[in-house]
């Protein structure tokens, strides 16, 4: 299974303020969907709330596997939560839940900055777009690229650019 960050990252490294995302680009959020629909996405508890709160459901064409310190429970079919990242993997890579349409050779983590910090060292490649403004007033960060990645693809568009990371070998 590969794993793939996907974020919208500011200029300073802003990622969320008050537990929204603080700019609207419509081409980022279609490629995001674009690129994890029908695929398993990982998130946090923080960032899973504060999806129901903007579209009052999970996810939709997705396994939403949720990281919280305390088992929940859910009336939704696609949504799966785990106690530690360890165990979300394990049970993905066996396709445990099996969700019919959902393709698990592509895992996305998509948030929040604490999980970023957690999965940057496993994944495989960083779906970046990156957002040239600065947010002051920030509360979520995304980790530092070091140098062992490299942008293998960057698509330049007014304000944002869409980078794609792969890990060196």
């Amino acid at each position: 299974m590969e794993t793939k960050i996907i974020a919208a990252v500011s200029d300073n490294g802003v990622i969320g303020k008050n537990d929204d995302i603080p700019w609207y680009i419509p081409d980022d959020l279609k490629r995001f969907k674009d690129l994890t629909q029908k695929h398993p996405v990982l998130a946090g508890r923080k960032t899973y709330d504060s999806i129901i709160k903007r579209l009052g459901r999970p996810l939709p064409k997705r396994l939403n596997i949720v990281l919280s310190r305390t088992k929940q429970e859910t009336n939704h079919l696609n949504v799966y939560f785990a106690t530690s990242l360890n165990d979300a993997i394990r049970d993905l890579k066996q396709e445990i839940p099996f969700l019919e349409g959902i393709d698990y050779s592509i895992l996305y983590i998509i948030g929040g900055g604490e999980i970023y910090q957690a999965t940057i060292g496993i994944a495989d490649c960083l779906e970046i777009t990156r957002v040239h403004k600065n947010i002051p007033d920030g509360d979520s960060f995304f980790p530092e690229i070091g140098s062992e990645w490299t942008i293998q693809q960057s698509v330049i568009h007014d304000g944002y650019d869409f980078d794609t990371y792969i890990r060196n070998q």
